[in-house]
């Protein structure tokens, strides 16, 4: 089986990607299963799997930046929540 949608990559609303991004995977998921009937090789999940390991950490880096933005309430509990699950990284 494969993920496809927020069964892959569930996003914050905050960004306004999900849509599109559940629409790319579902893209993405239908080429892997045709690809899977014409050529069952390991390597055709393994490519996408690669594939959502980089959207995530796309996604991750782009929410970063997102909350790294907005100053206003830092003492509030939704913001502090988040700078907190923010990775040091991004």
């Amino acid at each position: 089986w494969i993920a496809i949608g927020d069964a892959a990559l569930a996003v914050d609303p905050i960004s306004g990607s999900g849509v599109v991004r559940a629409l790319r995977s579902a893209q993405a998921g239908v080429e892997t299963a045709l690809a899977l009937f014409h050529d069952q090789t390991r390597r055709t999940i393994e490519t996408y799997e690669a594939d959502r390991d980089r959207e995530c950490s796309a996604y991750l880096h782009e929410r970063a930046l997102y909350y790294g933005v907005e100053r206003r309430w830092l003492a509030a509990p939704f913001w502090q929540r988040r700078v907190r699950s923010t990775p040091r990284s991004a």
